[in-house]
């Protein structure tokens, strides 16, 4: 076998084993609650041995009442959406400024965008493209807004989307 033929099979392995990986952490995110959904308390207990000791377990299902995040914490809203993970709820209300370079435009900058936000329903900031903002223990970033900006288009407020990841320490 050569080394081509090495390499590609390698490269086949890891994608396989990325792919599987993800979609374990998919299937098991879908499994758990998190603070943005109301438990289904309906769920089956089961007992479980762990260790030599038996332990009872019960599952519970989520119904989500907003944008639900990712694993990493990475949610996407609309305008005047509330979205939220690890405690931290964000909702955008107004673009301040988006100044963002058109994608049928050659510019000098590329410009951002900065949007008013309102964090847990009381504390209220304008966060901007790549700003990362401390919130008691957890950390928010605005990671990107869409849609890409078009020079022969006016975006209304109702068309932006907005991409926040929120961290724990």
């Amino acid at each position: 076998m050569n080394t081509t033929n090495k390499r590609i099979i390698i490269a086949v392995i890891v994608i396989l084993l990325v792919a599987g990986g993800l979609w374990f952490m998919t299937t098991r995110s879908s499994n758990t609650s998190d603070t943005l959904g109301t438990p289904d308390n309906s769920g089956q207990a089961d007992q479980v041995t762990k260790n030599g000791q038996s332990v009872t377990t019960k599952t519970t299902t989520t119904t989500a009442t907003s944008s639900p995040a990712d694993v990493t914490g990475q949610i996407e809203i609309g305008m005047n959406q509330t979205g939220g993970a690890f405690g931290v709820t964000i909702t955008p209300d107004q673009v301040v400024e988006d100044s963002r370079c058109p994608t049928d435009v050659k510019c000098i900058q590329a410009g951002t965008v900065r949007v008013h936000v309102l964090f847990n329903g009381v504390t209220s900031q304008t966060i901007a493209i790549g700003d990362r903002i401390t919130l008691g223990g957890e950390a928010v970033t605005l990671l990107q807004v869409k849609p890409a900006k078009v020079s022969t288009v006016t975006l209304k407020n109702s068309d932006y989307r907005f991409v926040f990841k929120i961290e724990q320490p």
